[in-house]
Parts: C-alpha cells; sequence; structure tokens
C-alpha cells in the first residue's frame, strides 16, 4: 500500500505547456476560477459593478479611477466607442467630452495632476482632465469668441462679451482656458501668438485664474478664440509635417495664396480638433534663426480640409521653409524620471517625445513660468517650442513602437517585435536594444505597476523586474498561448493586463476562432475567442482562467485613502464599469464615495458566479515500468465547503483513470460530493475509488455557488494506492 499526501493541491500552479502525466502533484492540468490566499486552493469570490446603472447608449472602452488634487476628491472616468468621455457620478454618467471624431480614447497616465487620455488614431490630439465635474454642454462656451483682459502682473482673465456658466466652478476648480492670443502691436496686426491651454484655478461668471499664467507687460486686449472646458488639450509643438519651400507668403494669406513645391498648402491632410488653435504653421524653422507662426483653420474634421486662413507676418516671406505643428497627438504617453513622454504620432511611428522636467503641457516646451501670452516673442530657437524627439532606433526602422513603460531603471520603448531601452535624463538620453522577440501586441496589456511593468506579445506575457525580462508563460501555459495568438487579428482582437493583490489578471479577446483550435484545454468543447488568466505574483504560477468575464481595458486603480481596484469595462456588460477586485480580495466597495466596503458575494454582479474547477496532474500513482499498473483504492480530501446560512453548495468529486493493461484508455468515476455546512472549519471526507489503471487523476468542481457561500478551499488531499502488479 503507498500513501500519497499532496499539501495545498493544486497551489502548484496551472501547466497547459506539458502532458498531465508529467505534472507534479501539487500542480493543476486545468485549473478555472482558482486563486491562492495563504497560498491554498481557493474558489474566487465574484466581482461587482463599480456603478448602479449602465452608461447612456454606448459601449464603454476604456476606464480610469484617480485621485484628483484641484477638487480633492476621487473621480471615475470611462471612454466610449464614439470617443466621449464620461464621468462616473455612481448612478448617473455625465458627459465631459462630446467628441465628434469617433476616434476611440484610452487613459494612460497621470502628469502634473492631470489624467491624460491619448486617442487611438495618432492624430487627433491628447486631452487632459483635472477632476472638474460640470457637464461639457453646460460649460464649453459655445461662441469661442470675445473680448477678454489681463491686468498687468495678474492672473485673472476678465471676461467681456463672453461669459461662462456660474455653478459649481468656483468650488472645484479644474476647468481649461484655450485660446489663441493675438498682439495688440500697430506694427504686427496680423501676427499670433502660439495657442496656449491652461488650468483654471477658481472661476466665476465673469472671470478665471489662470495656473501659470501673468500679464507682466502693459495691458492686452482680444483673443481670437476663447474656450472654456472640462478637459484640455496640450500646446502645439509635435512637428507632423517637415518638408517643402513657401514660394510665397504675404500680410492676410489664405491658401490660395501659398504655394509649395508644385502644390498648394491646401493639399496637406491634416486634422482639427474642437479647440482652437490645433495646427500651428511655423515659417523658416531653422534652429538659431527668427522664424514667424501662423494659424491654420479648416472648415471639416480629417480627409484634406479646405484650409480658410493662415494669418502671416505682415512682410512678404518668399522660398521660406515650413513646418506643421500639432498638440500632442500621442496613442501612448507616461511618466518618467519626472518627464512627460509621448509616441505613437502617424507620421512618425518609430518616435518617442520627451518634455523637459515639469512641462506645463499648455505652454511652450521651454516657457518659464509664470508665462505671459501678451508678450510678442520672436522664438529665435526653435527648440523652445518643439518637444526633443528620439528616433527608435532610427526614423526608418520597420518595426513601429507600441507602448512605452516607465521603471525604476530605463524607459521601456515596446515596439511590435523589439524592446528597447532608453538611459540617461532630459536632454541627454541614450538608447540601447534591451530584448528581440519580446514585442508588444496591444498598448492595453502595457502597464507598469508598482515599478514592474507587465505587457503582452505573441510569444508569451512578459514582465520586467530586477533589470530583466521574463517570461512568465515559459514552461506553464506558453503554448496555449502562442496557439491563441494564432487567431489574433489586430484589428479586432484586444488584450488588456491589470494587477490587484498579487494577482496579475490578463484579459484577451476578439480572437478569429477558426485558427485557436489547438488551444483547447481539459473540458474545451470549442476553439477559444477569449480567455482570461490569472497570475499569481507570490507563487509565480498561473493559478488559471476566469470564468464568464473579459475585459477590453483594465485599470490598477491604487489611491491614496482607498482600497486597491482592478476597474473594467467588459464585453459582457458593455455599458457598465466593472470592479474585480473583489473576486481576488474577497471585499468590495458598498458605498465607494464613503469608502464602505462589506465582504465579497461569492457570485459575480451579472448574476451568474465563478465555479471553480482543478484537475491535478495523471501521474499521481508515480506508476513506472512496463508492469507498473495500480489500483486507485481511496482518496481523502480535507476541506472547507462553508455557508453562511442554508447550505447548498457542494463540491463534486471525479477520478479519471487510463492507459492500464485491465482498464479502459481513459474512463471516469463520479465520488459522492462534498455538501456545505455551516461551520468555518476543515473537515475530512474520505471517499472510495477502486480502479486500476497507470494514470489517475483527480478532478474537483464546485457544483453550486450561491450568495450564502463563504469558503471553498481544499487544503490537502490524501490517497492511497496498491500496486496491481510488482515491478520485476
Amino acid at each position: 500500500m503507498r500513501v500519497l499526501s499532496i499539501a495545498r493541491p493544486f497551489a502548484g500552479g496551472y501547466r497547459s505547456d506539458v502532458p498531465d502525466y508529467a505534472l507534479n502533484a501539487s500542480e493543476s492540468a486545468y485549473a478555472q476560477d482558482v486563486i491562492y490566499p495563504k497560498q491554498m486552493a481557493h474558489q474566487r469570490w465574484g466581482w461587482a459593478y463599480d456603478d448602479t446603472a449602465a452608461a447612456v447608449a454606448q459601449n464603454l472602452v476604456g476606464v480610469s479611477r484617480d485621485y484628483f488634487a484641484l477638487p480633492s476628491s476621487f473621480r471615475t472616468t470611462a471612454s466610449d466607442s464614439t470617443g466621449d468621455i464620461w464621468l462616473n457620478g455612481y448612478g448617473s454618467y455625465t458627459k465631459l467630452y462630446d467628441s465628434s471624431t469617433n476616434v476611440t480614447y484610452l487613459p494612460r497616465c497621470m502628469y502634473n495632476g492631470d489624467l491624460i487620455w491619448c486617442a487611438q488614431d495618432g492624430e487627433t490630439p491628447l486631452l487632459r482632465y483635472a477632476g472638474f465635474n460640470l457637464a461639457w454642454a453646460n460649460s464649453q462656451n459655445a461662441g469661442g469668441t470675445g473680448t477678454w483682459n489681463i491686468a498687468t502682473g495678474a492672473s485673472v482673465i476678465t471676461l467681456g462679451t463672453m461669459s461662462i456658466p456660474a455653478g459649481t466652478e468656483s468650488a472645484t476648480p479644474g476647468l481649461y482656458a484655450t485660446a489663441q492670443y493675438l498682439t495688440s502691436d500697430a506694427t504686427k496686426t496680423n501676427a499670433k501668438q502660439p495657442s496656449i491651454c491652461v488650468r483654471t484655478l477658481g472661476t466665476d461668471k465673469d472671470s478665471l485664474t489662470l495656473e501659470g499664467i501673468r500679464a507682466l507687460a502693459a495691458n492686452k486686449v482680444d483673443a481670437s478664440a476663447l474656450y472654456v472646458t472640462p478637459l484640455g488639450v496640450s500646446y502645439p509643438c509635435v512637428p507632423v509635417h517637415d518638408a517643402g519651400f513657401v514660394k510665397s507668403v504675404s500680410s492676410g494669406a489664405t491658401s490660395s495664396d501659398i504655394t509649395t513645391d508644385g502644390a498648394r498648402l491646401s493639399n496637406i491632410t491634416i486634422q482639427t480638433s474642437q479647440f482652437s488653435g490645433d495646427t500651428l504653421l511655423v515659417l523658416n524653422p531653422t534652429p538659431g534663426s527668427a522664424h514667424e507662426i501662423g494659424g491654420i483653420s479648416a472648415t471639416s474634421v480629417g480627409g484634406n480640409p479646405n484650409i480658410i486662413s493662415i494669418r502671416a507676418p505682415i512682410s512678404t516671406i518668399t522660398d521660406a521653409t515650413y513646418r506643421i505643428l500639432r498638440r500632442c497627438p500621442f496613442k501612448d504617453a507616461t511618466v518618467h524620471k519626472g518627464s512627460f513622454w509621448g509616441t505613437g504620432v502617424k507620421q512618425y511611428p518609430n518616435r518617442v517625445y520627451v518634455a523637459p522636467p515639469g512641462w506645463s503641457m499648455g505652454l511652450a516646451p521651454q516657457a518659464i513660468e509664470p508665462f505671459d501670452p501678451t508678450v510678442d516673442s520672436d522664438f529665435v530657437d526653435l527648440a523652445d517650442f518643439v518637444l526633443q524627439p528620439i528616433d527608435v532606433p532610427s526614423a526608418y526602422d520597420s518595426d513601429p513602437v507600441v507602448a512605452l513603460l516607465p521603471t525604476p531603471g530605463p524607459l521601456l520603448v515596446l515596439k511590435t517585435a523589439s524592446v528597447y531601452g532608453i538611459y540617461g535624463t532630459s536632454p541627454s538620453f541614450e538608447q540601447t536594444l534591451v530584448a528581440q522577440g519580446a514585442g508588444c501586441i496591444d498598448l492595453r496589456s502595457a502597464v507598469t505597476v508598482s515599478g514592474v511593468a507587465f505587457w503582452a506579445g505573441m510569444r508569451g506575457i512578459y514582465m520586467y523586474a530586477g533589470g530583466q525580462i521574463q517570461n512568465i508563460t515559459s514552461g506553464r501555459i506558453e503554448r496555449e498561448w502562442q496557439s491563441l495568438m494564432r487567431g489574433w487579428d489586430a484589428s479586432t482582437s484586444y488584450c488588456t493586463i491589470g494587477v490587484v493583490a498579487d494577482q496579475v489578471v490578463v484579459s484577451l479577446g476578439g480572437l478569429d476562432s477558426s485558427a485557436t483550435d489547438s488551444a483547447k484545454v481539459g473540458p474545451d468543447s470549442s476553439s477559444p475567442t477569449s480567455r482570461t488568466f490569472i497570475y499569481d505574483l507570490n507563487s509565480r504560477t498561473w493559478a488559471g482562467r476566469m470564468s464568464n468575464m473579459k475585459a477590453r481595458y483594465l485599470n490598477s486603480s491604487r489611491s491614496k485613502d482607498e482600497i486597491d481596484a482592478l476597474l473594467a469595462v467588459s464585453d459582457d456588460s458593455q455599458g457598465r464599469i466593472i470592479d474585480i477586485a473583489p473576486a481576488l480580495t474577497g471585499l468590495k466597495y458598498t458605498d465607494r464615495s464613503a469608502g464602505t466596503v462589506a465582504p465579497a458575494s461569492p457570485a459575480d454582479a451579472a448574476g451568474s458566479g465563478p465555479a471553480m474547477q482543478a484537475w491535478t496532474g495523471a501521474a499521481l500513482a508515480q506508476a513506472t515500468g512496463i508492469e507498473g499498473e495500480a489500483r486507485f483504492c481511496d482518496a481523502v480530501v480535507h476541506a472547507n465547503i462553508c455557508d453562511s446560512a442554508s447550505p447548498t453548495s457542494s463540491l463534486s468529486l471525479t477520478t479519471a483513470h487510463g492507459e492500464g493493461l485491465y482498464a479502459d484508455p481513459t474512463v471516469t468515476k463520479s465520488l459522492d460530493p462534498i455538501t456545505a455546512d455551516t461551520t468555518d472549519r476543515v473537515d475530512r471526507f474520505k471517499r472510495r475509488v477502486n480502479r486500476t489503471g497507470r494514470l489517475h487523476q483527480l478532478r474537483v468542481a464546485m457544483t453550486t455557488t450561491d450568495a450564502d457561500n463563504t469558503k471553498s478551499e481544499i487544503p490537502e488531499v490524501v490517497i492511497t494506492f496498491r500496486d496491481n502488479r510488482r515491478v520485476t
């Protein structure tokens, strides 16, 4: 008689890379909805909705929860598939931004108290949010024009013919004032300063107190446009067109008056936003030389818009080079060593941009605060208002940048097939190749939490810690992952990663099922189109998969005075914000604004619940040799299946046997289930088996999940075998 004792079964991790007969006793050939609190196999709890009502009409694609210093409060914001951005008020949604572009935005980082939303087309400017809670329609000045005045030495704009709605503005500062400033200098009537977009520090109906702005010179009056909104933009400081010569420019010129190397300027494709001054024309942008700046306005968005006016210097310019600048059209942005970084500009897919440390995004990169918008500067040095570019590794590399990740060491530049590191501080940087073949498939999978970076690639899921890249799927679920990647379609598939309570959640969806057949594992009966995995950072093992949850975006929320959250927007609940953290921590908010928490339900908020399944390896008998058949005598399961009242939960037990001289290739036997009671304790349950074979496997599954279930855990399994024949 031989006895096999498995302490903490299934806590050795889920491994689909190797045959089930090659696993050790504590590992799982298949696992679902399992987590390891205190390194013990435990059925996960249920996730919760983080709101009380569905979003209006549209499907959500991005979500973030952050603490904002200006209003001194938390805010949850979400974006939808049409490009609108919403404030979640727990029961209602307030539209913060009304997009007309149908370009989706994703929240990517916090910088200088602003949450940065990046448009995903590489052309539309990023948006900033400082926590203001007034709706877009109520706070936007619809006209966008009017007179204003900044008194000498002051930071308050006094509004003339325009005004903003009175309300909560003064109590919760954080609006943005976006304007193009004209000079009143008689000798430069048509000259225009670059537009700025600064935060308000308190507002009322007739004036705005601005952050970082002072009128140091004499009073200046009038703006060509002034918008007041809950979301702001950056200074125009990223070149998107830099070629050719302007043949002729005169005062007050229009597009029909300006030609460039045989083509009119109106043939250049630009994209404008709803904010005035998105695009600037820089004439004679030679470093160290004087140059002039003009604005471009258009009557349509996207394509080849009709350029209707260009404000040019009063003197005629001939044979001058030109450059077109845009507000930061980054697909991804991050903060690393005090500097703001961005990438994903459509025209320069291999370029990364970095700002000086502490840059105030609404002003020129080299502006010294307080900045005076009323002084007509010559901008002698072009570097004064252009972000520093770094080509990784060159401007003509065929492998585009996907995402940026900060680490305690280098800034990681994730490309589709490689990873580079940028070292140093502004303005001196060096770059080096970190890894070939460990690229990123989706910027939604690129996240840094507590200094550890994670991302997903075609060959595996990667973690960067201690200066090393680790493929955390290697030897465990790597083959399964690569089988799933055969169904990856960059136009429809998605992958996102989040971290909470030392658990990494990886959600993958939108796969082409015709190519993922080899990713079937265990009881899978169909080719998968999605998978959600759980990785335990403490044991460095894959705990298994999550059932009935696939997220299009995960946000690891770690805000002061709140318990950690893992917020998601899901294919299955497209108008709702979900908190995954309760499924892994056992605690959920009953009132997030009040900080009230309660034990998490065992059922997911959608009404269905997790049903833990786990299979041991098949070599439990450790039989060897041609006559190594053994009889599986009995199994003793030490388990705690506890319901708080009216016990209905149960744990089913099944054994599988095969490859024996006196057994069918694979047979299973269902044992009596383990039923719940109301006592929170570990009990001993013995079940007789009496099956022979060379391969033996134990399978467990929760058959019932109800609201009363409080514990579903298995600390130990003891199995006895008797050799059917002695090994000779």
